[in-house]
């Protein structure tokens, strides 16, 4: 599928059918006009994520129903799991995001959702909004 074709529809197309034992619904979607704008927001169970393309670009935020509108990067949850300290989903390949995506939660569903959960995520969202003033700080100069 072309980078810049519709969002929602390479997720339908590219990410559900690969996910589709972990039960992922799609809650939300936006297509802009302006620059190629668009969100999908996927829940399943208590994980939320929100696949976002600005300006060509196309990342991941992870979050938990427990608090709703409260997103973690990517490249956090990556640090946060012990995947990679630097890894993360961000790139103009809408293919290859969804698939790395993929790959990740069929890899991790178990952690990602525990974690995730409405029972466990103050810990995680503490954890995670920690990590992400360090990694904030360290790329200002600040460590």
């Amino acid at each position: 599928m072309a980078q810049d074709s519709d969002l929602l529809t390479a997720v339908r197309e590219e990410l559900l059918p690969d996910v589709s034992e972990l039960g992922f619904q799609l809650v939300a979607q936006d297509q802009s006009d302006s620059f190629d704008n668009a969100t999908v927001t996927l829940e399943a169970g208590d994980v939320c994520l929100l696949i976002v393309r600005e300006r060509s670009q196309v990342f991941v935020d992870f979050g938990s129903v427990a608090k709703p509108g409260l997103w973690f990067d990517s490249t956090v949850v990556f640090d946060f799991l012990g995947i990679a300290r630097d890894g993360g989903f961000h790139s103009t390949d809408t293919t290859a995001v969804l698939r790395g995506l993929s790959s990740l939660l069929r890899a991790f569903w178990p952690e990602i959702k525990s974690r995730f959960g409405r029972d466990t995520f103050a810990r995680t969202e503490s954890a995670l909004t920690t990590l992400r003033n360090a990694k904030a700080a360290e790329r200002l100069g600040y460590q």
